[in-house]
This record gives structure tokens, sequence and C-alpha cells, in this order.
């Protein structure tokens, strides 16, 4: 018999739909979606099906949708824990005796005051169970005292097995993309993408390549909706011509940019997971990224695939960027490496290892 299982989740994300689509195929599973959608992505970013999962949206009577998933449901699986319905949804369940799993893509602890990490800690621990995307979350998780028996892997991607395939044919037709976009085959590309907002750090990554000492002998592509102004200052600033920003794109002319570069950088102040960091090696760039992108940090810790510098270290991220460029053995190493880890980095085994954990808890 199918475990019947609740994931309660903020918004209706394209890769987590496909995910647990999947997953529907070997559970019963009812998605609650706790808002429609979150007003700074594009429309493309979500997706309102599930494969054979029930879709249900909380309205201003969430209590009663929680009661009644709880009165019919073995497993809640919560990912919205701080919030109101996270916290009543954990209640509930815990009332009619089924099992609470908090599953988190990634984390990593902030220094809080002391009874703000006892909330947080409290809260957390409610749950029976943890779903961790590797040992960098498992971390976060026991930080605030989750013992570690209590905690299941999943690999995090947003990637299927179809795109590593397709990936890599794009990665091997570099020189043929370089001829369709009018870029000269020996022409270096520093790729970066994300949102225009400060979190994202793109005045981290102007400043470093003006001090790499790179500005004049390759060019900075910057994939986002638009300029910040800040960064258009520094960028005036410096007088730097070789920096393109990129928008608009669709899908395939996303990934054919991928495969255009010759190094990826996220400059982040701080990402729970990065899904662009997958996105990037399955291309077989090689990445630079900050010690706060959990992905970074994750597949540094598997086989040093990525590399890793301090947050918001401009002299760093130089360097960084300075050794990769003159340095081709090092970025084929980076490339191979980054290859031979991601392969396996899919929706479909993070389905499997969840469906895994889910049947074994029940």
């Amino acid at each position: 018999m199918k475990p019947k299982v609740c994931f309660l989740t903020a918004i209706a994300s394209k890769y987590k739909m496909e995910l647990w689509g999947l997953i529907s195929e070997e559970v019963d599973l009812t998605i609650v979606l706790k808002d429609v959608a979150s007003t700074h992505r594009h429309e493309s970013f979500y997706d309102y099906h599930a494969g054979s999962a029930n879709i249900v949206y909380l309205k201003e009577d969430y209590k009663g949708v929680l009661e009644e998933c709880a009165k019919t449901h073995d497993i809640l699986v919560d990912s919205v824990y701080t919030t109101k319905e996270g916290r009543y949804a954990v209640g509930i369940f815990k009332k009619y005796h089924k099992k609470t799993v908090l599953i988190a893509d990634g984390g990593l602890p902030i220094k809080r005051n002391f009874i703000m990490e006892k909330i947080i800690s409290y809260f957390m621990n409610r749950h029976d169970y943890f779903f961790s995307s590797g040992s960098i979350t498992d971390q976060y998780f026991t930080y605030y005292g989750v013992p570690q028996e209590k905690i299941y892997h999943y690999q995090q991607s947003s990637l299927k097995e179809s795109d590593m395939v397709h990936n890599k044919q794009l990665h091997e037709a570099k020189l043929e993309l370089r001829k369709k976009y009018q870029i000269p085959e020996d022409e270096f590309i520093f790729l970066s993408i994300g949102r225009p907002v400060p979190r994202k750090g793109f005045d981290i990554l102007v400043k470093a390549f003006h001090q790499s000492g790179c500005e004049d002998k390759s060019k900075l592509y910057i994939i986002s909706e638009s300029v910040e102004e800040n960064v258009q200052a520094l960028i005036d600033k410096y007088h730097i011509p070789n920096i393109k920003f990129i928008s608009l794109l669709s899908d395939e002319e996303l990934k054919e940019h991928y495969a255009l570069a010759d190094v990826f950088i996220l400059p982040t102040r701080y990402d729970i997971w990065g899904l662009v960091i997958n996105e990037a090696m399955s291309f077989g760039l090689p990445v630079i990224t900050s010690d706060k992108c959990v992905a970074g940090m994750h597949f540094k810790a598997l086989n040093d695939s990525v590399i890793v510098v301090e947050n918001e270290n401009v002299e760093a991220y130089a360097e960084a960027m300075k050794n990769l460029y003159e340095n081709a053995s090092l970025r084929k190493e980076k490339e191979s490496l980054s290859f031979e880890i991601i392969q396996t980095n899919t929706v479909e085994n993070g389905a499997k290892d969840l469906i895994n954990h889910l049947k074994e808890i029940v």
C-alpha cells in the first residue's frame, strides 16, 4: 500500500514540482501550496502540475485544510516550518499521531541571540525526521540540536538525466556555438547568472574582475534581468569595456551561454543552495563561489570540484579568477571533477532517495 504523504511548501517552483511529480508515482501525494507565486520570479519559474499528485492551495482557512490532511495522510513533509502554516501543520499532524519531516534544500546557521536560537531549535526539533541535501545542510540541522541519526540525505538538483546528456553535448559543441554567436575561438569568457539583487554580489564580481588583471584580456558575461545602479556605477568608475549584460534568453539560449563560457562565478553573499552551481557543473565549467553558498561547499566537500572563497573577499575572487585564466591544466582538472560528480546528481535520483526514505519511516 502506498504511503500517503502531504508535502507543505511555499510555491510551485518548476524543479520541485518535477521532483514531487516523480515521487507521486510511488506515494499517494498531496502538495499543499502556501502561496500561489512570488513577485520577484518570472512566470516560467512555476509549474502547477506534478504527476499524479493532488494540489491544494491554502487560503485564509488554512487550519481546516491542514487538519483534513492530518486526518487522511501518514506523513507531513514540511518545508516552511518557520511560518504560521508550518507550525500549525506540525502541531495538527502530531495531534493525530502522524509522522512529521522537515526538509531543507540547504541551510547555513546564522549567529543570533540566545532566545532566537532557542526558538528556532524548538520549532525545528518538533519534527520526527529531517531530509537534508548533504553534509553542509547536516551542519545546519545539528547546530540547532538535531540528532544526526534522524537525518536522511537526498540529492538536490533541478537537472534531469536528459539534461545531463544534452548539456554535455553542448559543452562538446563549444566551438560551433562560438561561431553561431560570432565569438572568437580564443576569447576567454567568465560567466555569472542571477537576479539583480545585492545578495547575488555582482558588485563584488565587478571589483574582482577589475583587480584580477583579466579585464583587458577576457570578457565577463552577466546574465540578469537588469543592471543594478551601484553595479553600473562601478563599471563606469573603473572604465571596464569588457562586461556584457544579457537578458531575455530562452531556456536553450541560456544553456548555450553556459556552454560558451570558460569559467562560472557565483559571488553570492548567501544562498541556501544555488542551483546555478549544479547547472554550470553539468557543462563542465570550473566554478568559483563563496563560503555562503551551500551548493558550492557541498560539491567542494565531495571532490574539490568547486573553488570556494571567503564571502565578500574581493581579493580572493580576483586571485581565483586570475589562476583559472592563466592555468589551463587547473581548468581541465576542475572540468573533469565537475563532470565526475554532477552526472548522478539528478531530479530522478533525488526522487528515488526521498521515496526510499518515506517508505522507510512510514
